[in-house]
């Protein structure tokens, strides 16, 4: 087994390592694995890694909390063709045809929601579709988005602080 560290004179900060099962563990100020890589591609989070379910994406709670497992929207996709607001999983056909139009994100979304959204028609670069932030951030940043490629399709997921896109 190999172990490489990078840390300051103070400690080691970071430390990664294989087990015996071929699973690389990354240690952070501690000596407890943090995330865990197992030999078939899932990743584990905590001491005792949990693996989340399938279908199921791993989510920052933010600055100094452990990451979660988070379970997306799933179900039927609905057809919008004008402004619209979102609720927690939606799942959008997004058809841009005739006009560019605003999708409004949930104003006061729980730690995990999540709205997925799909260019149904492949219409976003000549009609973008503008995600509008309802007073949260999208990855950090207080602007509203702009989906413009033909054919884009992404989910936001709020983490607690902020909506990521994956």
């Amino acid at each position: 087994m190999s172990t490489v560290s990078a840390g300051t004179t103070s400690g080691t900060a970071l430390v990664s390592s294989g087990d015996t099962s071929g699973a690389l563990q990354l240690q952070v100020n501690g000596t407890t694995p943090s995330v865990t890589l197992a030999a078939n591609g899932a990743v584990g989070v905590g001491s005792t890694p949990s693996y989340g379910t399938n279908g199921q994406v791993l989510t920052s709670a933010g600055s100094g909390a452990a990451p979660t497992w988070t379970t997306l929207s799933s179900g039927s996709f609905t057809a919008k063709t004008t402004n619209y607001t979102a609720i927690s999983g939606d799942n959008i056909l997004a058809n841009t045809s005739s006009a560019s139009w605003t999708l409004t994100l949930p104003a006061t979304p729980a730690t995990g929601s999540a709205v997925q959204v799909v260019d149904s028609i492949g219409t976003f670069g000549t009609y973008p579709l503008t995600v509008a932030r309802n007073g949260s951030t999208i990855m950090s940043v207080a602007e509203d988005m702009t989906l413009s490629v033909n054919g884009a399709a992404t989910t936001f997921v709020y983490n607690g602080s902020t909506w990521r896109v994956i």
